[in-house]
């Protein structure tokens, strides 16, 4: 159909364990999409994106692109390059993004969206069917745009930290999964925490087990709970590796730490 005649479909493919690295001004806008793994993100020499899939960035032969897998980190990627009229017209419109503004873009619903990725480059290895491959184009990018605005993808990575932190201050006892919330942000979990510990000044990891402390605290203080069931609750192993953590944090033992703010507490009253 010559509606559809305005895009031509130059390249496209899938590597489920890549690390090969990418340093060019494209031939040719593209669609990247990295459905797991990690990936480097650099857009003419400007800031460096630490990204983590399921993740997704447009190429643009007006920029220089540099992007490559973390070390020991390959990459399930796929991509699809074109040009034309039609191109034009996306970006117009709205629907191709500037790199330079959205450099990527998190995927809402990645298994989804790598299967119809796969049916776009099987369109596009067709010229019977041209015209679907464009459909298939256009309503990936669509769903990149709508995930956006949706979403948010643009945190502050300042509120959300400091968010974050106090999340786990009132929740010491969830089961914190790090690994999501890096994703959330679209970057590995390495990444993450070096991240953490510059804007909270601990890990997440001690983050946690600080507040878990705190929490047991109270409880030796608040109720009459036996020492090995407080450390049961907050998630220690045993009772002997919780003192232990314990001491090293309040400089006394469970026990001594009761007998004294429970006393003062009480003669207080």
């Amino acid at each position: 159909m010559e509606y559809f005649s305005d895009l031509t479909f130059a390249l496209w493919g899938e590597a489920l364990k890549t690390t090969v690295e990418t340093h060019n001004y494209p031939s040719y806008y593209g669609l990247q999409y990295i459905h797991a793994g990690s990936c480097i993100l650099r857009i003419n020499g400007g800031r460096e994106y630490h990204l983590s899939g399921p993740v997704a960035f447009l190429t643009n032969p007006a920029y220089y692109y540099e992007y490559s897998s973390l070390p020991e980190s390959p990459r399930h990627h796929i991509w699809c390059c074109f040009y034309g009229e039609r191109v034009e017209r996306m970006i117009g419109g709205g629907l191709f993004a500037d790199s330079l503004k959205n450099p990527f873009f998190s995927v809402q619903e990645p298994e989804s969206f790598l299967r119809q990725f796969r049916e776009l480059c099987d369109h596009a290895a067709s010229p019977l069917r041209a015209e679907r491959a464009v459909m298939s184009l256009e309503n990936l990018l669509f769903q990149l745009q709508a995930g956006s605005i949706k979403n948010d993808d643009k945190i502050s990575y300042n509120g959300y930290f400091e968010a974050i932190l106090e999340e786990i201050g009132k929740e010491p006892l969830k089961e914190w999964n790090f690994q999501k919330e890096a994703q959330k942000l679209s970057i590995c979990l390495n990444y993450y925490n070096r991240l953490f510990r510059a804007h909270c000044r601990t890990s997440p990891h001690q983050a946690v087990l600080t507040s878990r402390l705190r929490f047991a605290a109270r409880q030796l203080v608040e109720t009459r709970c036996k020492i090995y069931e407080i450390a049961e609750m907050c998630g220690f192993s045993n009772e002997f590796y919780f003192s232990r953590l314990f001491k090293q944090y309040y400089a006394i033992s469970p026990q001594m730490y009761r007998d004294e703010f429970s006393y003062t507490e009480t003669r207080d009253l």
